[in-house]
């Protein structure tokens, strides 16, 4: 099995309110509120719903259009982009590793 950057749980009792126990369990993600002293935790872009932060349509939608969904034939923006395109997968990837997109992590 490959090793695992991070490990996360949406369980109240463990996520930033009993450090001890998630160390015990090894949960470092993005909502754990992991002090150095326990391990500290990972924090990634946006955790999810992050089409828009990635892939902005009024950076986008002008030059690539196909890149975004439409509802009879109009443009509908609040969608998911289409990640089988692989020029966007391919812009994607470099919009989340630029310098701008590191300092926009979440705490």
């Amino acid at each position: 099995m490959p090793p695992f950057m991070c490990r996360e749980t949406f369980y109240k009792s463990v996520i930033g309110q009993n450090p001890e126990f998630a160390a015990r369990l090894k949960l470092n993600g993005h909502f754990q509120s992991m002090t150095p002293e326990w391990g500290g935790h990972h924090t990634i872009l946006g955790f999810c719903h992050t089409f828009y932060q990635l892939i902005p349509p009024e950076k986008y939608f002008a030059d690539h259009p196909e890149w975004f969904s439409e509802r009879n034939g109009i443009p509908h923006l609040q969608s998911q982009d289409f990640f089988s395109i692989s020029q966007i997968q391919k812009m994607a990837v470099k919009e989340s590793t630029s310098d701008k997109a590191l300092e926009q992590k979440a705490p």
